[in-house]
């Protein structure tokens, strides 16, 4: 029986790791996007490495945030377009089109590895490209050529038979699934299209089922054009490398720095300053809209809001405590891929979060900017923590490598565990205190950046 074409794709770009169900996989990456609401804490960290891009295609959009109300968009673009030629990257210009449709138009390959700092990333699976939506520390990583950690995923197959009926839309067949195997179902799992069915399919139809993939969603079985016209007047090329060094990166005011998180404390001691619901989205956490959107790339300013509209005086409460930890739910931080929903809540202070779920995105964000994601063993004991109780972990640092934590609430006296769902990747980058210093270490120990450089 032949294999599917997510482990052909996964086994061609594989450095090390296993091809198992749910154990780590480290790959190479031939391609990675980011948008210009996100992407401006991409680049601050990549700047820091002092390297071009070493993938194949990096590409920049200017794409989402398209009102110039003021200066802020403008600072964000003029910083996205220099920073680019600096380093060796495509640049999307605004007005060219959306990220994802862009991407899978122009410079998907059937075969090659996608990531890209979207949640509709995965719309590449249209034309057979392994397509994967992350945080942006995830796309400064593979920026800097290390070989990307995946979870190993479990390949379902598909069978599509007959065709769409009249006022039946690709969209459907998405829904359908969902209806069968619910959102959860998606988790650690790609979805590989196949059958008669998907060869009545166009290439945008293809593009919507991908795009609602609940995790990673891919289609196989694609027959491509023989001929299309390609426009690249919208693009703006890698400059050539000896006039990259003449660029002048421009930073105008809306450019803050880049919070780094510090490395986890021996022992914790701190207030819980929220305790929130079930399917807190990362919009609940970081606010949407373009008022917002332009604030992005300015941490102090933008955490003023962070949870805004599901408490307004959360982010008031948080500055005050300077320490805390938040409670959620089942599936915390679902939605979109927005990182800012993790160094929003970091810049503030919060160094943990504990709840009954962590949507798979929002967790890898969480852990790249030095939050500790932990679940809670018995999801009961979370009805019995209130906002403001003193929580207390002692020998932390201890225990994180352990994947146990107990915590004792102060204010209640009684104790509960904590499990940590963590790769012995994610364990290196939590104990590092986020991706970039865990990537600025890999890169000293590749000899590419010096020991001294580690704390700038």
């Amino acid at each position: 029986m032949g294999d599917s074409l997510t482990r052909k794709i996964i086994r061609s770009h594989m450095v090390k790791g296993s091809m198992t169900a749910g154990e780590d996989v480290f790959v190479k990456v031939d391609q990675t996007l980011t948008h210009d609401i996100n992407a401006v804490m991409t680049y601050l960290g990549f700047e820091q490495l002092g390297i071009p891009t070493q993938v194949k295609t990096s590409v920049s959009y200017l794409d989402h945030n398209l009102l110039y109300i003021d200066f802020k968009t403008p600072d964000d673009h003029n910083y996205l377009r220099t920073i680019a030629e600096k380093t060796g990257v495509y640049v999307s210009r605004p007005g060219n089109g959306i990220c994802h449709m862009v991407q899978t138009s122009r410079f998907a390959i059937p075969g090659e590895l996608l990531m890209g700092g979207d949640s509709h990333t995965p719309s590449g699976g249209a034309v057979g490209m392994l397509s994967i939506g992350v945080g942006g520390m995830d796309i400064t990583t593979a920026m800097a050529g290390i070989p990307m950690r995946l979870t190993m995923p479990k390949v379902v197959k598909v069978n599509l038979t007959g065709r769409l009926k009249a006022g039946v839309n690709a969209k459907e067949v998405v829904l359908e699934m969902l209806r069968r195997v619910t959102i959860k179902g998606g988790l650690g799992k790609v979805f590989e299209y196949v059958g008669d069915g998907v060869k009545t399919l166009s290439v945008p139809e293809r593009l919507t089922i991908a795009n609602m993939g609940a995790d990673v969603e891919k289609l196989a079985a694609i027959q491509e054009p023989v001929h299309y016209m390609v426009d690249d007047a919208m693009i703006i090329p890698p400059l050539p490398e000896e006039e990259r060094a003449k660029v002048k990166v421009l930073k105008g005011p809306n450019i803050a720095f880049l919070p780094v998180p510090e490395k986890p404390k021996k022992n914790l001691n701190v207030r819980i300053s929220l305790k929130a619901g079930d399917n807190i989205s990362t919009d609940d956490i970081t606010p949407a809209g373009a008022e917002f959107s332009s604030m992005r790339s300015n941490i102090p300013l933008m955490s003023k809001y962070c949870y805004n509209r599901y408490d307004p005086e959360f982010s008031e409460r948080a500055r005050e405590l300077v320490q805390s930890i938040i409670v959620g739910g089942e599936n915390y931080g679902q939605g979109s891929s927005r990182e800012h929903a993790a160094i929003n809540p970091m810049y503030l202070g919060v160094k943990a979060v504990i709840a009954k779920s962590i949507a798979r995105i929002h967790k890898g964000n969480l852990i790249n900017h030095g939050v500790v994601p932990m679940m809670f063993e018995n999801p009961a004991d979370y009805d019995k923590l209130d906002q403001m109780d003193e929580l207390a972990i002692d020998d932390f640092t201890a225990q994180i490598p352990t994947r146990e934590v107990i915590v004792r609430d102060v204010t209640k006296d009684f104790s509960f565990k904590c499990r940590l769902e963590l790769s012995d990747a994610e364990l290196a980058v939590v104990l590092a205190g986020g991706q970039l210093r865990y990537l600025k270490q890999q890169l000293v120990e590749m000899g590419v950046l010096k020991a001294e450089e580690l704390e700038q």
